[in-house]
Order: C-alpha cells, then structure tokens, then sequence
C-alpha cells in the first residue's frame, strides 16, 4: 500500500522519506534540496508542522530498517544523505520502530549517521547495480 514508486512499487521508503516524498514533490519535481535542509532546520527547533512531518517519515524509516533487521541481522545500520539527518532530528522514532522488531531488540543493531559527504555506489558496486539502475524494470523481467 501506499505512493506509486518511480521503481513500479508502492510504498517504498523512496516515496515515503527522501526529499521529494518531505516536500510533497513528484518524481519528475524534485524540488530544492535547500527546501529539504530548511524543513529539517524547522523541525530541530521545534516547529510542530515540520516536526510531525519528520516525525512520520522517521517512522516510515524505522520500519524499513526493522525490516532489515529481521531479515539480514546486521551489527550496524550507517544513514547516509537526507536518511542520516533522521537519525540526527528525530532519532526516536526511527527506535521506537526498531524496538518493535524482536530481532533488532535482540541483537541491538547500531543505527548511525555515515560520514561520507556524497553518498554514492561506487567501485564493484556501482558496476554490478549499473544495469538495474539504468532500467530498474529488469526486476520485474523474466529471466
């Protein structure tokens, strides 16, 4: 349930937590990523408007994580880019999601901010997603 996602899904976390999903934008309207910096700004001081809005994505990425929690059992979980301000702005409600999960009580998993100033894939990485990224439909192709 959920947003149409750009990837064909519904309710993927992109739709539900990134910059445009914060400023009501659309995939073809990114909006500016001041605009993005400026709403985190507003709900770390408190502004109830921008606050519930970080508030309810924060909880939208908790839930992804738990979800990552239970089915990889990390050791630790690294936000990097507008997931990482999360962390930073409303880190409670992305635990009290966690907490939900038995498995990441269980095994506490630590949820930091990364420190890459440009997160990126790159290397291997960027070479083996490359196909996917340039036509994410290749998911739902028979092989």
């Amino acid at each position: 349930a959920g947003p149409r996602c750009p990837c064909g899904m519904r309710g993927c976390l992109e739709v539900s937590a990134d910059g445009r999903a914060l400023l009501g934008r659309t995939p073809a309207d990114p909006g500016d990523p001041a605009e993005v910096k400026e709403l985190f700004r507003r709900a770390a001081a408190g502004e109830p408007g921008a606050a519930e809005r970080i508030g309810a994505a924060a909880r939208c990425l908790g839930r992804a994580l738990a979800s990552l929690a239970n089915l990889f059992d990390p050791d630790r979980m690294v936000l990097s880019g507008v997931l990482g301000e999360y962390l930073r702005v409303a880190p409670g409600r992305i635990h009290e999601e966690l907490a939900a999960s038995v498995v990441a009580r269980a095994q506490d998993p630590a949820v930091v901010a990364g420190t890459v100033a440009g997160p990126v894939l790159s290397g291997a990485v960027e070479h083996a997603f490359g196909p996917l990224l340039a036509c994410p439909r290749l998911l739902a192709e028979p092989a």
